[in-house]
């Protein structure tokens, strides 16, 4: 039987007694020429010989004179150049070439593949995360805000605090704090503009006096270290156990979609060492971030300052305000110096007194930001 298109015949087995004998065919030629015995290599020119083996039998056609018999797993190779061959001259030249190439091949592939292993061997190291330590950097600072409207009290007293008691109606604040000025109305051109870390230069001068070779802010890396926890925890869930039971867990027990969502960062050479931005391509400047700024002056200023930036009033924010510096932290750790903005200071706290200010919107603003005045 012969194989369409692959140029080499086969023998069926058969079970009968009379087929199980080796059969030796014969060429059709005008001298006789010996049978062929199985397994033995002829003086010139190709032949067919049969190869038992455990399945089926095989028929190969062998190479000239002075070459070996392949084993069966080099089968394929041997076929396919068979099947290249077009004349028994070619097939009588081929072999003893191929074999020659072959071998520089192989020779030369060895020699690649060492050579890459040797290129492509990175040492691995092993960090220890107790030599770790972050040390700060004392650097001198404009001064930090304070909480205004007397709201420091709930820095000393745990629990939620109410900015008008639901049952007497007695407010504990200040009752301007109850009506947010609406984004519509506030003048965001009078904050100073933020500043990435590819574009503070304060920040590279620290990196080059303290040859640090990575710089970076920690709103520019907070998504990219959020999925280094998520998979050094491998995805471990939330710990509700602190909640009341009234928060189901099945739907807290995870972190949200937009938490989980790719984040990528950007590695920009900024004079000696690489400075960190967070990719921002998607994102836009959304209600929640402009209230975010707005909320943190309401806090922070009193009332006849916060009205300034009202953008219907009669007052005008200076340009020494508009133009003051920003107080940051710098910290360093291995081969990096991170920046941290610096919200609120209250020198009666333990450590340095520094705290962070946190706004958050009600929930049917904070899933549907788009839809904001219908949330509200």
């Amino acid at each position: 039987m012969k194989r369409p298109g692959s140029g080499v015949s086969l023998l069926q087995e058969s079970h009968s007694p009379e087929a199980s004998k080796p059969k030796t065919r014969k060429k059709k030629q005008k001298k006789s020429a010996k049978p062929t015995e199985v397994g033995k290599i002829p003086e010139s020119g190709p032949t067919r010989t049969k190869v038992e083996s455990d399945d089926n039998l095989h028929v190969r056609r062998l190479p000239s004179k002075g070459a070996l018999m392949e084993p069966r797993n080099q089968r394929r190779s041997v076929l396919g150049m068979e099947a290249s061959s077009t004349s028994e001259q070619a097939q009588k030249e081929v072999p003893n070439s191929t074999a020659a190439e072959d071998k520089s091949i192989k020779s030369r592939a060895r020699s690649r593949s060492a050579g890459s292993r040797s290129e492509a061997a990175t040492p691995i190291e092993n960090i220890d995360a107790s030599a770790l330590k972050i040390s700060a950097l004392d650097l001198e600072q404009p001064p930090v805000p304070h909480l205004s409207y007397g709201l420091e009290r709930v820095l000393f007293n745990p629990g939620v605090y109410h900015l008008q008691d639901p049952r007497s109606r007695v407010y504990n604040f200040d009752p301007y704090l109850q009506t947010i000025m609406p984004v519509a109305d506030f003048n965001f051109d009078a904050l100073k503009e933020y500043i990435t870390s590819s574009r503070d230069t304060a920040l590279q001068e620290l990196a080059a006096s303290y040859d640090k070779r990575y710089v970076g802010s920690s709103s520019s890396m907070t998504g990219i270290l959020a999925h280094f926890h998520f998979l050094l925890s491998q995805w471990r869930s939330i710990n509700t156990s602190m909640l009341s039971r009234e928060f189901p867990e099945r739907h807290i027990s995870k972190f949200t979609e937009l938490q989980r969502s790719p984040s990528a960062i950007f590695l920009k050479w900024r004079n000696g060492s690489y400075a960190i931005d967070a990719d921002k391509e998607f994102a836009g400047a959304n209600v929640l971030m402009l209230l975010g700024k707005s909320m943190e002056k309401l806090l922070t200023l009193k009332t006849q300052d916060f009205e300034k930036y009202r953008k219907s009033s009669l007052g005008e924010v200076s340009r020494e305000d508009q133009n003051a510096p920003e107080s940051y932290h710098y910290s360093t750790m291995g081969d990096f110096i991170m920046r941290s903005q610096l919200d609120a200071h209250d020198p009666r706290l333990p450590g340095t007194g520094m705290f962070d200010l946190k706004t958050r919107a009600v929930v049917s603003v904070r899933m549907d930001a788009s839809n904001f005045e219908e949330g509200a």
